[in-house]
């Protein structure tokens, strides 16, 4: 499925405090800039609470990344796990639109269809925030060589590593502009 849609009808007619338990096993959407590496499986919670659904996840997938240090893709596991509380706009029973009391209600979070609720872009929005700020293929990860590009993790390159303290550039440019001029 490309889509992660569940029916709330019977649990938006439902008392507070009532709950389903969800199994998913299939979710493979196609986004653009989230390349999945396997489909999105786990189990969703729903709980009717007041005038809306509480929606708590538990789902898992991996996703390919580019390491930060040698640039190479790799596999992610991603956990996804959210409590989100969304509110219907249509009264189910007659049809007509709902008066919302919060106005910093997003729309994401709005029960749009009569029946449907729709999680897909929740999913993509956690499975972006869960991503590692610096992706990294193995935590020992050596990177490239700075100087001929060869990735260190599988080639042993014989270019000579300089320290060089950044902060330190300006006097050393200042140094040799002095030598040059002295030897002149």
């Amino acid at each position: 499925m490309e889509r992660l849609t569940i029916n709330v009808a019977g649990l938006l007619q439902e008392a507070s405090g009532t709950a389903r338990r969800l199994e998913i096993d299939d979710f493979y959407p196609h986004w653009d800039e989230i390349l999945l590496v396997t489909p999105i499986s786990g189990n969703l919670e729903l709980y009717r609470a007041g005038k809306g659904i509480v929606v708590r996840s538990n789902l898992s997938t991996s996703i390919e990344l580019a390491c930060c240090r040698c640039l190479e893709p790799y596999d992610q596991r991603i956990q996804v796990d959210f409590d989100e509380m969304y509110f219907p706009v249509v009264d189910l029973a007659t049809g007509s639109a709902l008066r919302l009391e919060y106005d910093d209600i997003e729309p994401e979070f709005l029960i749009e269809n009569v029946d449907r609720l729709d999680l897909t872009e929740a999913v993509r929005q956690h499975i972006e925030i869960s991503q590692p700020l610096t992706p990294r293929c193995q935590p020992e990860c050596l990177g490239i060589c700075s100087e001929c590009g060869a990735d260190r993790n599988s080639l042993l390159c014989n270019c000579e590593e300089q320290a060089v303290d950044i902060r330190m550039a300006p006097i050393q440019e200042m140094l040799q502009q002095l030598g040059q001029n002295t030897s002149a």
